[in-house]
């Protein structure tokens, strides 16, 4: 049967009170167990095992060695733990900040009559025209390729086009700048850009929101009279 002796690293709870719970004891422990390791008793008893100065040296610095690189390496997990935290609290901000900067777009722009245009808060279309891939954003901005034709000023022609101006400089040139004219149409497609004048551009983009009831039925019998297909729902 296995001695038992009393906890050494056993200490008196702070609440304990001897009057209502009689005189502490530490809880006993199996003699030899690991809660009673001690590291100092541990090096002094190795003195006796290692025979030589130099033997016991090597021995210790070998010993005292291994204690600071496992103790390194719990400081550094926790560290990392820490580091971790940090670095999702910081993507979580960045998340908020996002959020917030969308939600102050929704308050600040203008989507039109019936905020009609809202659904295009957020979204791009793209098309490629002539060897160039041509990017709209309403709301946003628009660009030829990685040429940025410009950000979004506003509507023009009674809320049936898009203006973006402040493009990318012409050599010896303005600011490009792009007109989006909005016609009827059953789906949200770019249709035609063209550039009249120097580092002014125009486009015509189909929408179904600029049509009126008749108008869009009549699109969407003659998109079904030349494509064979319906067009859905969702792909308004």
């Amino acid at each position: 049967e296995e001695e038992l002796i009393p906890d050494p690293n056993a200490v008196k709870p702070a609440n304990w009170d001897e009057d209502e719970d009689g005189v502490w004891e530490p809880p006993m422990i199996k003699k030899g167990s690991a809660m009673d390791f001690d590291y100092s008793t541990f090096e002094k008893e190795a003195e006796t095992i290692v025979e030589g100065k130099q033997e016991a040296d090597s021995f210790f610095s070998i010993f005292k060695k291994g204690l600071e690189i496992v103790t390194k390496v719990f400081e550094k997990s926790e560290e990392q733990k820490i580091q971790d935290e940090l670095a999702k609290q910081l993507g979580e901000l960045s998340k908020m900040r996002d959020e917030l900067k969308e939600s102050e777009g929704l308050l600040t722009h203008d989507f039109g009559e019936d905020n009609k245009f809202l659904a295009y808060y957020g979204k791009c279309f793209k098309k490629v025209i002539d060897k160039y891939t041509y990017e709209v954003c309403p709301f946003g901005s628009a660009k030829q390729d990685h040429t940025n034709l410009g950000v979004y000023k506003g509507f023009g022609d009674d809320q049936q086009s898009f203006i973006f101006g402040d493009g990318t400089s012409c050599w010896n040139g303005p600011k490009r700048s792009i007109h989006v004219k909005l016609v009827c149409g059953v789906k949200d497609e770019i249709l035609t850009v063209a550039e009249p004048n120097m580092c002014e551009y125009v486009a015509d983009f189909s929408s179904p929101l600029v049509c009126d009831g008749a108008a869009l039925e009549s699109k969407k019998k003659e998109y079904k009279r030349l494509t064979g297909k319906a067009i859905l729902h969702d792909e308004l």
